[in-house]
């Protein structure tokens, strides 16, 4: 294909289109691989409809999350049929897997970056209390007077 044939492929949105796009993503696809596709909008034209198609933005919005569940099960067929002589070209790819899924989906699959101020039962940390126990008893801690 010339690029003037790829830039003059039909960029008609419709329905069909957006859910073949939209179940490819979902799917694992990325938006390259599907719009290098003859039948497909270019890239730029998929862009173009992200930003000013709220509709289609909300598609892809949903079509990448579930891109981000399938990068978590992908990681698990990874390991499931990893053996000695593939082991870091299988890790390699789980670990990328993940990676892509943390920051896709980072509430459910990133790392939590939030600061506990409760213990394991919901009761609320208080520093006051814990130097209170242990009142100067450990050595280099301060004596605390009250």
């Amino acid at each position: 294909m010339t690029f003037k044939e790829y830039m003059s492929r039909e960029s008609i949105y419709n329905d069909e289109i957006v859910k073949a796009i939209c179940d490819r993503v979902a799917n694992g696809e990325s938006i390259n691989a599907i719009c290098k596709e003859e039948g497909m909008p270019s890239r730029t034209t998929v862009m173009e409809w992200q930003r000013e198609n709220e509709s289609f933005r909300t598609s892809i919005a949903y079509a990448r999350e579930d891109q981000a569940d399938f990068y978590f099960e992908k990681q698990i067929e990874l390991a499931e049929v990893a053996t000695i002589e593939d082991y870091q070209l299988r890790k390699f790819q789980a670990d990328t897997y993940k990676w892509v899924a943390a920051k896709m989906k980072p509430k459910k699959y990133g790392d939590s970056t939030q600061v506990k101020h409760a213990d394991a039962h919901g009761n609320k940390l208080d520093a006051t209390a814990l130097l209170a126990a242990l009142d100067g008893r450990s050595s280099g801690l301060p004596e605390i007077k009250g």
